[in-house]
């Protein structure tokens, strides 16, 4: 069956929608628990409390994998705990200071989001905000590069505006060297509606990875279903 761009989004936010929605609460589960709805390897969508597509569903809001095999939760967890060293906490953290302040000198520090004042804030933000899905992708050269098509996908081919209120309007490019920086506005975040800054232009879902996209989601709907 052939499909434009569009549908091939709307396709890909029906499919989604068929796994469990998780938090942070998952990832707090004794090993054994977690197991039965994490793989150790894969793909996760995450959605953020307030931003809506057109089709009703929750907009999905950044895409993102393990490249280390066998640690797909340890990452997640790694935005969601006050120790985490995630890029996406990184790019949280900065987009609060600068809806606060933009004048706000910390964003012209390497990783404030290590701060002591501002761990807390950042992770209570990030456990009451963001939910995700995750299917299993064991292969890492083939999760890598769904991944990155995925991305470029919803980026050029939305399924609907980001609110007015998205935290991600207010993302500013990263400080990775304080003596060289000046805080200036991540339009690649802002623009794409994703809090995702590589792989926005690339190739999107073609017929084969729109295929395998679903093979695989319906494979780990059909393995959570089948846990004892």
């Amino acid at each position: 069956m052939q499909m434009n761009g569009t549908k091939i989004t709307e396709e890909v936010y029906q499919l989604i929608n068929l796994l469990p929605r998780l938090d942070y609460e998952t990832l707090s589960l004794d090993q054994q628990t977690a197991r039965l709805l994490l793989p150790e390897n894969g793909i996760d969508v995450v959605f953020e409390k307030g931003e809506v597509a057109r089709s009703g569903l929750d907009r999905i809001v950044r895409i993102g994998s393990n490249r280390e095999n066998g640690n797909l939760r340890s990452r997640l967890r790694s935005h969601y705990c006050d120790a985490g060293t995630s890029i996406f906490r990184w790019h949280v953290c900065c987009a609060l200071l600068n809806r606060q302040d933009p004048a706000d000198h910390r964003l012209n520090t390497i990783r404030p989001y290590k701060r002591p004042e501002l761990r807390p804030v950042v992770s209570q933000v990030m456990r009451e905000t963001f939910t995700f899905s995750c299917f299993e992708v064991d292969d890492q050269s083939e999760r890598s590069a769904l991944e990155q098509r995925l991305i470029a996908q919803l980026a050029k081919q939305r399924l609907g505006e980001p609110s007015s209120g998205w935290l991600g309007k207010y993302a500013v490019k990263l400080c990775r060297n304080e003596m060289l920086f000046e805080p200036a506005p991540n339009d690649k975040i802002r623009t794409s509606g994703l809090w995702n800054e590589q792989h926005i232009f690339g190739e999107p879902l073609d017929a084969y990875w729109f295929g395998r996209f679903e093979e695989l989601v319906i494979h780990w709907r059909n393995e959570i279903n089948n846990k004892p």
